[in-house]
């Protein structure tokens, strides 16, 4: 949770912990972050685990695993406009011999 998140819960006012706990704050902004930015690259490693499932399961059925084909079956279809999407498609065609 998050120092103003923090606030809220607690019913203080903006600024009222930084104002007298910097320290404190400061350590717990870092923590946040830092989780924050774990649950990215985990959401992040998901998506391409997805994508790469997905482009399998079409090219076993007998369909072209193509960027749309694959992205109507996941999940969260936006992954496909992420760099680690494409290039986890890509990855997985190439493993397939899809592309060179």
């Amino acid at each position: 949770m998050g120092v103003r998140q923090l606030e809220r819960r607690l019913g203080l006012g903006a600024r009222t912990l930084i104002y007298h706990f910097p320290q404190e704050c400061a350590l717990v902004t870092t923590q946040y972050r830092a989780y924050r930015a774990d649950q990215a690259r985990k959401r992040r490693e998901q998506g391409c685990n997805e994508v790469r499932l997905e482009t399998l399961k079409l090219h076993v059925e007998g369909t072209n695993p193509s960027a749309n084909k694959v992205a109507s079956k996941l999940s969260d279809p936006g992954v496909m406009r992420t760099r680690e999407g494409l290039d986890a498609w890509h990855t997985a065609r190439r493993e397939l011999g899809l592309e060179s």
